[in-house]
């Protein structure tokens, strides 16, 4: 691409300059080096994903500010309440995390108000890796029996739908 020519050798030229870009904390708020500094917002996130692709969260939502508005970005709280008076013993709620965004507090909260908590035994929360899945299992298995919340906190792999899909007998599901 015309915009990004001789990218390649602007960095090696400038090297100290691009380390700092690069190795900022925030690159995705801070100016590029030289004349990349003109380009727009667009290139300058396509330039960020070379670059520094663990920070696209990030400049996505700097991007979409400044292009949308902050509407967009802001996030929006949950009200778990209505939430849980659509849901059923056999149907769980799931939530699609991003930065910023915890569920936990509404969902220990609300459950509180039911005299589901952790103090109780009855609201368990299980942190999915590294050999908890036995643990899920167990907490989804006593869950459906006697009725307690189960909060599953992972990042879905491949195979991980297929664990959850399985049937249990849920009490209060008929």
């Amino acid at each position: 691409m015309e915009e990004f020519k001789h990218l390649d050798r602007d960095i090696q030229g400038s090297a100290k300059r691009w380390k700092k870009f690069v190795e900022s904390e925030c690159p995705e708020k801070e100016k590029l080096p030289q004349e990349w500094k003109s380009k727009t917002s667009l290139q300058r996130l396509c330039m960020m994903r070379t670059l520094r692709p663990d920070r696209m969260t990030y400049a996505v939502r700097d991007f979409v500010e400044e292009k949308l508005g902050s509407e967009y970005v802001m996030g929006r709280s949950l009200d778990f309440a209505a939430s849980f008076e659509e849901s059923s013993a056999a149907t769980p709620m799931f939530f699609i995390l991003s930065p910023g965004v915890d569920p936990l507090k509404d969902v220990e909260k609300h459950g509180k108000k039911m005299d589901y908590t952790f103090d109780n035994n009855n609201l368990h929360n299980v942190s999915l890796g590294q050999g908890q899945e036995v643990i899920a299992e167990q907490a989804l298995d006593l869950a459906a029996r006697k009725g307690h919340w189960v909060i599953l906190q992972m990042g879905l792999r491949e195979g991980d739908a297929e664990t959850l899909k399985q049937p249990r007998k849920v009490v209060g599901a008929d």
